[in-house]
């Protein structure tokens, strides 16, 4: 059966190997073959719901494969769907399959930064209101390239904190997940706590820390819980504003 698995997902590699020239030859995103062709999508461009198909098939070639042709075809189509995630217009219910398949699988595959990129943009910006409305001695870290020691002295220094973590793997991004252990270990009580989460289709990183929170005694967890879906948009900027101005109450 082995033998059998492998010789078919061979043949398919095989197959797509030439598919992804002639896709990246006609730069659409393919939908179906007509006449030894690819067609791009009937309806909204590179908005239609089957979007992320493509790319999700080139990520498990690529992992069956490793070839990097696969992976250069799924990025260059991702690039196309990042686009209409920021243009936003004619994005609906299905974006759940245009940018799991896509963007999730391009991160659980190679660990992609660019969740992480998005919330430390987030967390910038709220810095930057916080001191233009005059709260004094703010500062920004990055939990995957600053020790934990240096974090939780940090922590130990501040009487109010924002955590800001994307979701990882349907759980919390492993460095945050290490600070919160930490936190727990050392039995930080008496702070007051912002939560930015970030996800691509479904963030749960919010309610996870929320919850490890909750289990510290006398923690104050400000509203609202900040939502990202991969980027920055106009109602997470809302939020941003609604969770600095709760800090501003609060100190």
């Amino acid at each position: 059966m082995d033998n059998w698995i492998e010789e078919t997902l061979q043949k398919a590699v095989d197959k797509f190997r030439r598919s992804v020239v002639l896709a990246r030859k006609q730069d659409v995103i393919p939908y179906k073959s007509e006449g030894g062709r690819w067609v791009g999508a009937p309806f909204d461009g590179n908005s239609w719901w089957t979007g992320g198909f493509w790319p999700g098939l080139m990520w498990q070639l690529y992992r069956f494969s490793g070839e990097e042709a696969f992976r250069e075809e799924a990025l260059r189509v991702e690039r196309l769907l990042v686009a209409e995630l920021l243009r936003f217009e004619w994005l609906n219910h299905d974006v759940g399959f245009m940018y799991l398949l896509s963007c999730g699988a391009h991160h659980r595959l190679t660990g992609d930064e660019e969740a992480r990129r998005h919330t430390l943009h987030a967390a910038n910006l709220l810095a930057d209101s916080l001191a233009n409305a005059g709260v004094k001695n703010v500062k920004v870290y990055d939990v995957s390239s600053t020790h934990v020691s240096d974090l939780i002295a940090e922590i130990f220094r501040c009487s109010h904190i924002v955590l800001a973590a994307p979701t990882y793997n349907n759980g919390i991004y492993p460095a945050m997940a290490n600070l919160l252990h930490d936190m727990a270990a050392l039995q930080l009580r008496n702070r007051t706590v912002g939560i930015v989460e970030n996800g691509t289709w479904n963030p749960a990183s919010g309610k996870l820390m929320r919850a490890q929170l909750e289990a510290l005694k006398d923690m104050t967890i400000l509203e609202p819980t900040v939502t990202l879906k991969s980027s920055l948009k106009a109602e997470s900027k809302a939020q941003l504003e609604a969770l600095k101005d709760a800090i501003v109450a609060s100190l």
